[in-house]
């Protein structure tokens, strides 16, 4: 797989985007029904609330799974099933006091001992485990108990301002270990079936605590070829709703059918050097090409075609780019995992908090895929979340970003909206700025 640079020529593992999207049977537009098919960007894999990787997989367990606090589509941190929480003062014990009344899918109560679980599994904690954290951002957490009745202590290794948006942690029943077959969760739907290839079939959860939702019976996520054929069958109204579409494309569309709906995002569109190969090892050799890379003109462009206009630019300063398109399942694999690569187009996402935005590029980060090191940022990642005032971890945050473009470990291209086309016959969508397909207040028009 791996292309070795050889004098000018740079190789290129540029993640060719999979459009995806989600529908079961075929309907007429004007049919008032009570379900919904969502197109989504990449094939699902992983189910599980504290393995999972993927954007895409994220975005549909949204649905299934719900954390102490939970976003909203305006970027605010709210209560989930945590109805408060209490920060010590040096910010290393975090006390949540939690909702009663709640249900699992399998009908069973939701209580303390399932938070200890789901959130001791995450921090890797548990027996079998060897403290090996699921979810990396909660490695620092020490201890997890029950105190008083309703209320479970988290307990850090050491302060840090910073873990209140990780809680957003999908929480399970105490001692399961099926969340990849068989998700379990207390969201608005429950998980039925998976079809690789096909689709993805979420059905209403009757006794959500959010009374008087969901609204849909069921949410079906079909697995198109593209985004050709997504956008075939969104013409057909086989899909009802279809994100991430490019300006063009959703300038084409019927507006007498479809809303089309934007936002911002919290996503960011790279191409990520790896710093530990040659050429790129050398400050000059990345300084060169994000001088060389035209950002304006890669805006102008469809979204996929990144990597076809950073080749042309690249050209004209002497550097030839071979461009490789990859699956997802094999980018994971050879790019984010291995570390076996040159460049990569990809667009890196990540939480509302501006932590999570460049907690990847400490040194020893597992999702530093670039390989970038600089013992400055490492020093102040460290120093950030043991800082209370606002104003001084702001100035933090900038420091970093300035070591960060001193280094140029990569060419950040842009922040691309996020544009949804949704059919006529149904309202309450929202656009999320990071990738959610939160179909909870999601309902046919009544006429």
């Amino acid at each position: 797989m791996r292309s070795k640079i050889i004098k000018s020529t740079i190789a290129a593992l540029a993640f060719g985007l999979m459009f995806t999207s989600f529908a079961g049977c075929t309907r007429k537009l004007g049919n008032v029904d009570n379900n919904a098919v969502v197109g989504i960007t990449q094939e699902p894999g992983i189910f599980d609330p504290h393995t999972v990787v993927a954007a895409g997989d994220r975005e549909i367990i949204f649905n299934v799974y719900e954390g102490l606090y939970k976003y909203d589509s305006k970027g605010n941190l709210n209560p989930c099933l945590a109805t408060d929480v209490a920060i010590s003062d040096d910010a290393s014990v975090y006390t949540f006091t939690l909702r009663e009344g709640v249900k699992f899918h399998d009908g069973s109560d939701f209580d303390a001992a399932d938070v200890v679980y789901s959130l001791k599994r995450a921090a890797g904690l548990l027996d079998n485990q060897d403290g090996v954290a699921l979810v990396g951002e909660l490695d620092s957490i020490k201890d997890v108990k029950a105190t008083a009745e309703g209320k479970v202590e988290v307990t850090l290794e050491a302060g840090n301002t910073e873990l209140l948006s990780y809680f957003t942690t999908g929480i399970i029943p105490e001692n399961y270990d099926n969340c990849q077959t068989a998700p379990v969760g207390t969201g608005p739907f429950k998980f039925d079936s998976y079809n690789p290839g096909q689709n993805v079939i979420l059905v209403k959860n009757d006794n959500y605590w959010q009374k008087g939702l969901p609204y849909l019976d069921k949410v079906t996520f079909k697995v198109c070829a593209d985004m050709d054929a997504g956008l075939t069958e969104l013409a057909s109204g086989s899909i009802d709703i279809f994100p991430y579409l490019t300006t063009d494309r959703a300038n084409q569309l019927d507006k007498a059918k479809y809303n089309i709906l934007s936002n911002g995002s919290n996503m960011v569109q790279i191409f990520a050097l790896n710093n530990a190969v040659e050429p790129l090892n050398d400050l000059k050799v990345r300084q060169a090409i994000n001088y060389a890379v035209s950002r304006k003109d890669i805006i102008s462009v469809i979204h996929v075609n990144t990597a076809v206009e950073l080749a042309s630019e690249l050209k004209a300063v002497g550097i030839n780019m071979e461009i490789k398109q990859v699956d997802w399942a094999t980018w994971l694999d050879t790019v984010y995992t291995g570390r076996q690569y040159e460049t990569t187009v990809i667009a890196l996402t990540s939480d509302y908090a501006p932590y999570d935005v460049l907690d990847r590029y400490q040194s020893t980060a597992s999702g530093n895929f670039i390989n970038y090191k600089n013992d400055k940022v490492d020093e102040l990642m460290a120093k950030i979340p043991t800082v209370s005032d606002t104003k001084q971890k702001t100035e933090l945050y900038h420091q970093v970003l300035k070591l960060l473009t001193d280094d140029a470990c990569s060419v950040y291209l842009q922040d691309p909206a996020t544009i949804t086309a949704v059919s006529t016959r149904l309202e309450g969508y929202s656009v999320y700025p990071m990738y959610v397909q939160d179909m909870s207040q999601v309902k046919p028009v009544t006429k």
